[in-house]
């Protein structure tokens, strides 16, 4: 358990009332991949947040009109790293 990282959070979301409007609600908040749900509004979301944020994303699908039915941690990692090209930032 100490070796994990938790940077960025992959949570499992089942919603109802999943609309255009809670997709844009959510855009600026996290990276959010979204399918269809057996309910007739609703959609299952892989949702990829970071800083352990997921009560924020919780909030504003409240806030746009969703209600959350199940949510659970699925994963972690960490965040992304970019190794500059050779000679890069060298005066």
């Amino acid at each position: 358990d100490d070796a994990m990282v938790t940077e960025v959070q992959m949570w499992s979301v089942r919603v109802s009332g999943w609309n255009a409007d809670t997709a844009r609600a959510l855009a600026p908040l996290a990276e959010i991949l979204a399918v269809p749900d057996t309910a007739f509004d609703g959609a299952a979301l892989l949702v990829s947040v970071a800083g352990g944020g997921f009560e924020k994303i919780k909030l504003a699908l409240l806030e746009a009109g969703a209600s959350v039915r199940s949510s659970a941690l699925v994963g972690s990692h960490a965040t992304r790293y970019t190794v500059p090209p050779n000679g890069a930032g060298k005066p």
